[in-house]
């Protein structure tokens, strides 16, 4: 038995008890489950002399020891819980609304616009039976299947790389005040300018094929993600930080079992904006030059006054960002819940 006396107040650390996780102040036995509470554990439990309290420790070693095993324990399963439970909060849904509310509103989206093509020559604005058609259309004769998979196929590559170049770049802006200063400018240049003033130089630079404009998807991902990252990282407690100093923790351990799950929702906050940037950034540069895509769909509809298909097109560019936006909110449950397990 430990025991820990402060003024009126007196606390006991019970080994046995520590191994079933049930460790609480004498007399009120209770599951500790905040990590602040189990700090205070610790700095009243195995610190002789505090501030606060002048604790005395009535165990033998390997006892103190045991125990400082146990608690230890339970401030790892904390730590795993704790990034998930704070954005998880708060967020759940019935399952009906999230049906609901979206077939709803765009419900309410077709009915206006069919009532407002009415007013309007086809060229100007098509009823959304006329874009229905021609996107059942160009789907079955495989052009827009076509354009879709090179645009998609310039983004994920560019998203890939950019968070690649975030995670590189983000973990030692967050820890050094020096590369901070080094890395910020860089950072803040990327989206200082507007892409479509630079992605010409890329043109230029690197040619206009395939590889530039997946250096243009690279350059407008990276800003969303590095800043998620850089952020995530800082968010750490540094009370969790302590412990694992406490534990002698190896900075690979203290990376993968503290910062990492701790900064994982708010890297993948930073992918799902990132996701619908790189659709923009493949369009810029299909824009720009190309001979196919959905950028270049879109250019040539709008020199044919085609504007069915032109909606048709944008509505695919829609369609893709939501599966990519989908597909980074599958990974994310997958993987924080995988991590926080």
């Amino acid at each position: 038995m430990i025991r820990c006396d402060s003024g009126a107040d007196s606390h006991s650390l019970d080994v046995k008890k520590a191994r079933k996780l049930r460790i609480g102040p004498s007399g009120q036995l209770r599951r500790l489950s905040s990590p602040r509470g189990i700090l205070r554990l610790f700095s009243h439990a195995f610190t002789p002399k505090i501030s606060r309290a002048n604790c005395q420790l009535r165990s033998k070693p390997s006892q103190i020891s045991t125990a400082k095993h146990w608690l230890a324990v339970v401030w790892l399963r904390d730590i795993y819980m704790y990034s998930v439970e704070r954005t998880n909060r708060g967020n759940r849904q019935d399952g009906r609304t999230r049906v609901v509310v979206p077939l709803a509103t765009i419900t309410v989206v077709i009915v206006v616009w069919h009532l407002l093509s009415l007013n309007y020559p086809a060229f100007i604005l098509p009823a959304p039976a006329a874009v229905a058609m021609k996107f059942v259309e160009r789907t079955s004769d495989g052009t827009l299947p076509m354009h879709i998979a090179t645009t998609a196929g310039e983004a994920l590559p560019g998203l890939l790389i950019g968070t690649i170049i975030a995670l590189l770049l983000g973990y030692p802006a967050a820890h050094s005040r020096w590369a901070d200063q080094l890395i910020s400018p860089l950072v803040v240049a990327t989206q200082g300018v507007p892409l479509i003033a630079v992605a010409p130089l890329i043109f230029i630079w690197f040619g206009s094929g395939y590889g530039a404009k997946v250096l243009v998807c690279t350059i407008i991902v990276f800003f969303p993600i590095i800043v998620n990252v850089t952020t995530g990282l800082r968010r750490v407690p540094t009370h969790l930080h302590d412990v694992f100093s406490m534990l002698d923790a190896s900075r690979i351990d203290r990376f993968t079992k503290l910062e990492l799950p701790a900064a994982l929702p708010f890297i993948f906050a930073g992918l799902r904006t990132a996701g619908a940037l790189s659709m923009i950034g493949a369009l810029t540069g299909e824009f720009l030059s190309s001979n196919r895509g959905l950028g270049f769909l879109i250019n040539q509809a709008t020199g044919l006054y085609d504007t069915a298909l032109v909606l048709a097109a944008i509505l695919s560019t829609v369609a893709t960002s939501l599966a990519i936006h989908a597909g980074i909110r599958t990974l994310e449950r997958a993987f924080v819940r995988g991590h926080h397990a």
